[in-house]
């Protein structure tokens, strides 16, 4: 129960970012569409339906966000994200299944974690069981937020060097995936910070085994460093809402 208490925000905040990548359809929804599905719908109908799609998607993704920060309105964003997120995955499963070595398959996969994690929170705090003790120490919002970016700064020098060296071993590796595609140094790392940033605009595709392997562990190393950032965001946070002393 404590763990989940502590865990959620984190949680929280990590899948509302990635779910809010999903804003780029709605900018470029051929480039999601080819790098999701492996391929495109075309037509005024397809650009409507595709671009709304990913606005929705996207303002899940900022619900989450919120909740991670409002604790009354948690409960809601879960179920509701939750509710997104368990549609997505069970329409892909019962009608697209050839779509999962695409990036469907990636998204999938994240949503049933995400989704499981917001059932156990749903589940643990079903009797009205809440947070309790997170509520601002200093009703100054200034002073909240100075108390919140100096306790950032201090979690970030703390995981600075995990942090560097998750960034350059996802430079590292785009730079041999590229290598092994045949790109140029400046798509190779273009190519890493996209795909580690799970974003995947496609267009750059790995198509050698080694190209795809590599790039899996690119997103991989990409998810580890959105986790640490937010995980010192929200123990930053809660540092300041509870006057905790360092």
């Amino acid at each position: 129960m404590n763990f989940l208490h502590r865990s959620i925000k984190g949680g929280m905040l990590v899948a509302g970012l990635l779910t809010c990548t999903m804003f780029y359809a709605a900018i470029a929804p051929e480039a999601v569409l080819q790098s999701a599905f492996g391929q495109a719908i075309d037509g005024p109908v397809a650009q409507i339906v595709v671009r709304n799609w990913g606005i929705l998607i996207g303002l899940m993704g900022l619900l989450l966000i919120y909740g991670a920060f409002h604790e009354p309105v948690r409960r809601t964003a879960l179920l509701v994200a939750g509710a997104s997120k368990l549609a997505f995955i069970s329409l892909v499963l019962a009608l697209g299944q050839q779509f999962l070595q695409f990036q469907a398959g990636v998204s999938v996969a994240a949503d049933v974690l995400m989704v499981a994690l917001f059932a156990a929170y749903l589940i643990a705090t079903r009797g009205g069981a809440t947070g309790a003790g997170l509520q601002p120490a200093d009703s100054d919002p200034r002073a909240l937020q100075r108390k919140f970016v100096a306790r950032m700064r201090k979690g970030l020098r703390v995981v600075w060097p995990i942090l560097s060296a998750l960034l350059m071993l996802i430079v590292a590796l785009g730079v041999v995936a590229g290598t092994a595609e045949g790109w140029s140094l400046q798509e190779s790392v273009y190519f890493s910070f996209v795909s580690g940033l799970t974003i995947g605009y496609g267009d750059y595709a790995p198509k050698t085994l080694l190209g795809r392997v590599l790039a899996v562990a690119v997103g991989i190393c990409g998810i580890l460093v959105t986790a640490l950032i937010a995980a010192v965001a929200v123990k930053a946070l809660t540092q300041a809402q509870d006057g905790a002393d360092d």
